[in-house]
């Protein structure tokens, strides 16, 4: 079961790379989504305003 504050989109961003090191992204170090820089922030929209 996903962390509540995941499932409000509230989550705890870390930046990581690739294993190889071609790319970086973030992931949530709760429930481990990932968010590419090609999807931008459009389902985190209070992440700014809410520390998500």
């Amino acid at each position: 079961m996903k962390p509540i504050r995941c499932l409000v989109s509230l989550h705890s961003w870390e930046r990581v790379s690739a294993d190889d090191g071609s790319a970086r992204f973030r992931r949530c170090r709760r429930c481990g989504k990932h968010d590419y820089p090609d999807a931008g922030d459009a389902g985190n929209w209070a992440a700014g305003a809410l520390g998500g």
